[in-house]
Order: structure tokens, then C-alpha cells, then sequence
């Protein structure tokens, strides 16, 4: 198999801040690309150091041997479990507070903000545009952990995908 090295750019992901990152800012430059032309290529960047396939090699292959030299038959998915188990707590944290945090609280603040509106109610202007400004911020920052949850999962399954790749690409050359 023939090896193309090409002069890619830096991932802007490597130097995006925190911001960037959760609201995705840092495509902005490549969508902007990609509207005016047909991407290419050297258009892309390179990856992250975590997403290159010797260091995701390297960790599935060390869980793989200390399967082979454990007790009993040597599991493959114990092995990815063993070494993703990090990245997949991740996501799993991501998801119960989006679930059980988020999606709880914003039909409490509407039952609250639907109280201002009954007649006779005691509840200010105030409090209900405070109670529909939580709804909107809820909602923003549920759409905002739903992706990066869509994101992380995507980046997980590829990295799992890129490490068995690399070990089976390893074991071949044996």
C-alpha cells in the first residue's frame, strides 16, 4: 500500500477555547470553505494526537496482551471495554444530565410560568420572565449537550473502529 504524506493544516479543534468547542465555532472556517468551493484534500486538517490510529493502536494493544496473558479465554470486547471505558463514562455523564437534569426541570419552570397567567395569580412579571428566560437557556443548553453527545458518540465508535483496525493491521504484518 502506497503512503501519501501531504502537508496538512493544524486542527483548529487543538487550539479552540472552551466556548468554541461546546457551540462547534471552530467549523465555522471549513463550512465557510466548503460554501465557496468543492472541499479538497489539503483543505482538510490533520488529526488530533487522541484520534491518530498508533496511540489508539498502541492502548487497544496493550489491553489485547494483558487479555492474552490473564486468566481464561482473551475477550476482544473486554479489551476495547478496557480501554474506552473513559470516553464512554463520558458520554454516559453527558446523557443523565441531560436526561434526568434538563429535561426535569424545564416542565417544572413551564408549570411555574403557566401560573402567571392564571387569573388571580400571585406569581410577578418578574418571576415569569425569569421562568421563561430558564425554559430558553434549558433548551439551549439541552440542544448544546444532546450534539456534543451526537459528536462524542461518533468520535468514540471511530476511535474504537481506527484502534481494532490498527491491531488487526499490526497482527497482519506479523
Amino acid at each position: 500500500m502506497e503512503s501519501i504524506r501531504r502537508k496538512l493544516a493544524p486542527n483548529p479543534r487543538e487550539s479552540a477555547n472552551f466556548l468554541s468547542v461546546l457551540t462547534f465555532w471552530w467549523t465555522i472556517d471549513l463550512f465557510k470553505k466548503g460554501y465557496t468551493k468543492v472541499l479538497e484534500l489539503q483543505d482538510l486538517f490533520r488529526p488530533l494526537e487522541v484520534d491518530k490510529s498508533d496511540a489508539l493502536g498502541d492502548r487497544l494493544e496493550k489491553k489485547w496482551f494483558a487479555q492474552q496473558s490473564g486468566p481464561g479465554r482473551p475477550s476482544l470486547i473486554k479489551a476495547i471495554f478496557k480501554t474506552f471505558w473513559w470516553e464512554y463514562t463520558v458520554l454516559g455523564f453527558i446523557a443523565i444530565f441531560n436526561d434526568i437534569f434538563i429535561r426535569l426541570a424545564q416542565p417544572i419552570f413551564l408549570g411555574l410560568l403557566l401560573q402567571y397567567f392564571r387569573r388571580d395569580s400571585n406569581v410577578s412579571r418578574e418571576s415569569a420572565l425569569y421562568y421563561a428566560g430558564v425554559i430558553v437557556g434549558l433548551n439551549a443548553l439541552s440542544v448544546i449537550s444532546i450534539n456534543q453527545y451526537i459528536l462524542g458518540s461518533f468520535q468514540n465508535g471511530m476511535k474504537v473502529r481506527i484502534a481494532v483496525c490498527s491491531v488487526i493491521y499490526r497482527k497482519a504484518l506479523r
